[in-house]
């Protein structure tokens, strides 16, 4: 990773937030903290992230599969990697996370090396898909249209 890469943590309770943050920018990630899933959403909205790590469980407001869902049906969040962070161990829920849109998941209590590592699997993955999907603009543009003119060639009106 050129830069720091900017994780986006999202969990009710504080001791969690605390800890996962100031492990996770010892080993060289940049934290933005939401203590709920609203603000989260907001802010997330506003400013950008690498990544998000978010629990599933939060009181009152919406919980973190709506969280999940509702910023999955944003463009802006159509392809961030999204680990969700929860206590539940049934498939229902492991099912759930992954219908709403997390690409991964990582049961509580959390092993924090093993947090580092999926964050910077799922970073890798998501820069990789980025690439890809330029690729295939470029693809596009150069199939439909030409490149001396930028003028759509006939393929665009076959």
């Amino acid at each position: 990773m050129k830069n720091k890469a900017s994780i986006l943590v999202i969990d009710d309770d504080p001791l969690i937030r605390y800890m996962i943050s100031t492990t996770l920018e010892a080993i060289g990630f940049s934290i933005i903290e939401a203590a709920s899933g609203e603000e989260g959403m907001s802010i997330y909205l506003e400013h950008s992230a690498d990544a998000i790590l978010l629990d599933v469980i939060m009181p009152g407001g919406i919980d973190g599969f709506k969280v999940c869902e509702t910023l999955r049906a944003q463009q802006k969040g159509e392809h961030i990697p999204i680990l969700m962070m929860t206590s539940l161990e049934d498939m229902e829920s492991i099912d759930k996370a992954y219908e709403v849109g997390a690409t991964d998941f990582i049961a509580k209590p959390i092993n924090i090396p093993l947090l580092g590592h999926r964050l910077r699997y799922m970073l890798r993955y998501s820069e990789t898909t980025k690439r890809l999907l330029e690729s295939e603009q470029r693809l596009h543009r150069m199939a439909y249209f030409d490149s001396l003119t930028e003028l759509p060639n006939r393929q665009f009106f076959c």
